[in-house]
């Protein structure tokens, strides 16, 4: 029997350490932030993130693959809120 995996919204707090002044979520912390909250959210570890960086601009978005037991998903990353050194951002999958 497949497993079906549904990533529905989910937003994260991280905190920006080491940035520089345009304050850009590099794409490997952004990995490791998105690795950890999916898998708190399935009960799963994902293989084979990869993500791009996200700015830390509201609304600034970022695409992010990975795979899980159930196959590849694709993630749209969605900056909702920055306040000094902290972003907030939510993730939602996109289907193909």
């Amino acid at each position: 029997m497949r497993t079906r995996v549904f990533l529905a919204s989910f937003a994260a707090l991280i905190a920006l350490a080491g940035c520089s002044t345009d304050k850009t979520l590099s794409s490997s912390d952004l990995q490791k932030r998105v690795s950890a909250a999916v898998k708190k959210q399935v009960n799963e570890e994902p293989t084979n993130v990869k993500c791009g960086d996200l700015d830390a601009k509201v609304d600034a978005t970022s695409t992010c693959t990975l795979t899980l037991s159930d196959g590849k998903h694709t993630l749209k990353v969605t900056t909702t809120k920055v306040e000094g050194d902290t972003i907030k951002f939510d993730y939602k999958e996109v289907k193909n």
